[in-house]
């Protein structure tokens, strides 16, 4: 076998084990000849930009060990398998990424943090670590608070809810049908307000009325699962992670 054979049998095999398919690209024509890899760092390093990482046979130990990282540093639970290729090209380039593509997941921050001096904010970094996720968190508390009191409504209008039957799912699942689709509904509140000029989203639109009705069709489906008891084993394992990978080899239990 030659060297470039084995390197390519490692690549593939490191890939296959880690769940890395969608962060490795390669090209065979021309000067890329037999074969050329890199790793995936679209969005990583500045916002909006396409980006990739070579990864050489030298290179190949250094995306070993940041998965290794990686995995101390998160474990099962935390794990997400694009973490690797991140940090990998951020220690190639001795250099952090851009505070919006740091994860939620903090375990992951000391690593990201080593790789490089502190980045100024500006147009290809325009946040610190974690601000994009707080911003998003206080909008989703928002929503989630409007959700919370028309559900509250509407158990007060009709407290009956729907119960943990087929006859109470069926009715639940017809109700948020209704919402959408009813004369007055979501459906028709969108056509009403939907902006007729050829601009697509130009603001012309107020979905003031449609964004009510959604909210209502909503907390109706929110009503019908909370009437349903939760599985005893409450979530589901981290895609491409140590217990995805348990799971699919079926020691992860009938999900």
């Amino acid at each position: 076998m030659s060297e470039t054979s084995d390197f390519v049998l490692r690549v593939l095999d490191l890939i296959a084990r880690a769940d890395l398919h969608d962060d490795l690209f390669w090209r065979t024509d021309g000067p890329h000849a037999p074969v050329t890899f890199w790793v995936n760092c679209s969005d990583v390093f500045a916002w909006g930009c396409g980006d990739l990482e070579p990864l050489t046979e030298e290179r190949l130990p250094e995306l070993e060990r940041a998965l290794r990282d990686v995995a101390e540093a998160c474990g099962d639970e935390l794990y997400r398998p694009d973490y690797g290729p991140m940090l990998y090209c951020a220690r190639m380039r001795a250099m952090r990424p851009q505070g919006a593509a740091y994860p939620d997941t903090v375990q992951m921050w000391p690593l990201l943090d080593a790789c490089g001096p502190e980045r100024e904010i500006g147009p290809h970094n325009p946040y610190r670590p974690g601000e994009r996720t707080r911003g998003r968190q206080r909008a989703y508390s928002a929503v989630l608070a409007e959700l919370a009191r028309e559900m509250e409504r509407q158990d007060q209008l009709h407290p009956s809810g729907y119960p943990p039957t087929r006859d109470g799912v069926f009715l639940g699942i017809r109700t948020a049908i209704h919402e959408l689709e009813g004369p007055g509904e979501a459906l028709d509140a969108w056509s009403e307000e939907r902006c007729k000029c050829p601009t697509p989203q130009c603001g012309h639109a107020t979905w003031s009325k449609t964004r009510a009705e959604v909210l209502q069709a909503a907390a109706v489906c929110m009503r019908t699962v909370r009437s349903i008891p939760a599985p005893a084993e409450p979530g589901l394992p981290v895609s491409g992670g140590p217990q995805a990978r348990r799971a699919l080899q079926g020691d992860g239990g009938d999900r």
